[in-house]
């Protein structure tokens, strides 16, 4: 038994050292017998989180490269300058035998075209700067770079091995794009991004679509100008509301009548008998956080509201007071029967009223736009509101009754 156990570990002890000279035998291959490292050159780390500089890859094949970005935090640490917008620590490996005593590197950098329109006249060091941690031939070989502000003109850094000088690696240095703001409009509506964009609501579900304000989003991207890459950015639209709004109240014969929206229920008629317990959590907002914006765009109409949105239109000539008090919808008893509370979002509560114009100032809903790329994230905003509307149909036809006759006397 126990000749057996002696026999199993050491098959298992010799496959082991089997696979073990394997790997050694291919590494000593791929690095020329440890003469040359640089096929395991570590590439650059290019996530960005403060700002817009860009580490390419090294072009070295004696000295290698890696970055790592410093967070603000430590910058008093590393003596990253407190204006920079951001760093990176640069770490320069030579092969075949790194920590040789004749292996410490000297670094430089110049813009790559001295003279273009932007470069010319300016001083690298007002833009990025490159300190060694030291001259020791171990410290030489980490760099702090700092990003001072935008540059819009590449920058070439070299590596060179002070013993060897012909022995360099060299990298770009590049500045992305940073937006300053976006510009976005759906159609003949301009958002204002950051506040409250209003826009004109068609209020009449059979109005044609050439009457409806709105189109398909149309987006730029605002900058300084400064930058030597600008990668293209994806831009994703998301929609969000409270649970329902009041958009216009009339008059008739008397009578006022209000339009409210809202998520969740359908009805087969007006003003619908409020037999069921209407809470938040019921509230649907599938199709509202579902609507793809970028596909479909945005546009102001009750149809579309309806249709596109998933919100349910009611009519109500309650509370009769014309007093809307703020809350959830529900189904509260009064006196005159049962009618819809709700909280209204407006700036003249005199529009309330029912004196035969239609509302304006009404809070519908907030729209919220990402762009992002590899090396920026930021998100805006705006809150539509119904600054006013129009009440349009399409006429397909007109026609009189005359089944009784018409009687023409003289007079």
């Amino acid at each position: 038994m126990k000749e057996r156990v002696f026999l199993k570990v050491y098959s298992i002890v010799i496959t082991a050292l089997f696979v073990l000279s394997l790997l050694c035998g291919a590494l000593m291959y791929v690095t020329d017998w440890g003469r040359d490292w640089s096929s395991f050159h570590i590439g650059t780390d290019n996530s960005i989180s403060n700002g817009g500089m860009v580490i390419g890859e090294s072009d070295g094949h004696y000295i290698s490269l890696k970055s790592a970005q410093i967070p603000v935090s430590e910058y008093e640490t590393y003596s990253v300058p407190a204006n920079a917008e951001m760093a990176y620590t640069v770490t320069a490996t030579v092969s075949p035998s790194n920590d040789a005593t004749n292996t410490g590197v000297t670094w430089s950098g110049q813009w790559v075209n001295a003279s273009s329109a932007w470069a010319s006249g300016k001083a690298l060091s007002d833009y990025v700067t490159f300190t060694p941690s030291g001259d020791g031939y171990m410290e030489s070989k980490t760099v702090v770079i700092a990003c001072l502000q935008a540059f819009g003109e590449p920058v070439t850094m070299t590596v060179t091995c002070t013993d060897a000088p012909d022995k360099t690696s060299s990298f770009q240095l590049d500045y992305a794009l940073q937006p300053t703001g976006i510009e976005l409009s759906f159609g003949d509506v301009e958002c204002n991004i950051g506040g409250n964009t209003g826009v004109v609501v068609e209020v009449n579900y059979w109005a044609d679509s050439a009457n409806i304000h709105g189109g398909m989003p149309e987006l730029n991207v605002l900058s300084n100008g400064v930058y030597t890459i600008a990668p293209e950015f994806t831009a994703t639209y998301s929609l969000s509301a409270d649970y329902y709004f009041l958009p216009y109240s009339w008059n008739t014969y008397g009578m006022t009548y209000y339009r409210i929206l809202c998520f969740g229920y359908s009805t087969s008629g007006l003003s619908p008998s409020l037999d069921y317990d209407v809470n938040a959590d019921r509230l649907d907002y599938g199709t509202f956080n579902s609507y793809d914006i970028a596909s479909n765009g945005l546009y102001f109409g009750f149809a579309n509201f309806i249709d596109d949105l998933g919100l349910c239109s009611y009519e109500t000539n309650h509370p009769s007071s014309g007093v809307l008090p703020g809350g959830k919808l529900s189904d509260s008893a009064s006196s005159s029967g049962e009618y819809f509370s709700t909280a209204v979002y407006a700036e003249n509560y005199e529009a309330l009223k029912g004196d035969g114009t239609y509302n304006d100032n009404v809070r519908l809903f907030d729209l919220t736009v990402t762009i992002s790329n590899s090396y920026f994230s930021g998100s805006y905003s705006t809150t539509f509101y119904m600054s006013g509307c129009t009440n349009t149909a399409v006429i397909s036809n007109i026609s009189t009754n005359t089944s009784d006759g018409i009687l023409f006397g003289a007079a």
